[in-house]
């Protein structure tokens, strides 16, 4: 998928999908790790590494409320929200102009 807002953003900040294939999409982004995996084939167990993606597109649908995927770079985070009305210093100055 090609978004040309997207592609040119430098800061990219995730929250509240409800698109599947843009969840996909940053699920790419985030990354892959290896995992290693057994099962069992007869009497014989297997071990095998796979690929799996670091934060899942259903993962990212349904990222509580609180929380955000932010990507600067090639760097990501998921991150906690920090609401001004919860920071008594915050809620003070947006008080000021109002």
């Amino acid at each position: 998928m090609h978004h040309n807002f997207l592609e040119g953003c430098k800061i990219q900040i995730v929250f509240g999908m409800h698109d599947a294939k843009v969840a996909d999409v940053f699920s790419h982004r985030v990354g892959t790790t290896e995992v290693s995996r057994a099962r069992q084939v007869g009497r014989q167990r297997i071990r095998e590494q796979v690929k799996e993606p670091l934060l899942s597109p259903t993962a990212l649908t349904i990222l509580p409320e609180e929380q955000q995927l932010v990507i600067v770079g090639r760097h990501k985070v998921l991150a906690k929200k920090t609401f001004y009305k919860h920071n008594r210093v915050w809620y003070a100055r947006s008080q000021l102009c109002g």
